[in-house]
């Protein structure tokens, strides 16, 4: 899934930052991982029409490895302001976000 058009609102920078928060748990909880689209993924992907590089969420079954011992767990912090948030739909053309624009908050 492709991580901008899931996260970014682009009319809304507090619900932008309330899905990349709500992300943030399924990663912690090990349900979810994010990583950075192959060069080779991302040119697949335009051939049908799907998005180009840049940040994608997939599914994570299991912290276990194949000789059965837990993975250690990555996490980051990620810094986010209203300029940024501007600048980010702008350069990855967010017209609509894969989450809902929830009424009630700007």
């Amino acid at each position: 899934v492709d991580l901008v058009q899931l996260c970014m609102n682009p009319t809304s920078f507090t619900q932008t930052v309330e899905n990349i928060f709500n992300l943030s748990f399924l990663v912690k909880n090990g349900k979810a991982g994010v990583a950075v689209r192959s060069e080779d993924d991302a040119k697949v992907a335009a051939r049908y029409g799907g998005p180009g590089p840049g940040p994608v969420v997939r599914a994570v079954p299991t912290h276990t490895s194949r000789d059965g011992t837990n993975r250690p767990r990555r996490q980051a912090i990620v810094s986010l302001n209203m300029r940024d948030w501007r600048d980010l739909c702008k350069a990855f053309e967010v017209e609509e976000c894969d989450i809902p624009h929830r009424d009630g908050s700007s």
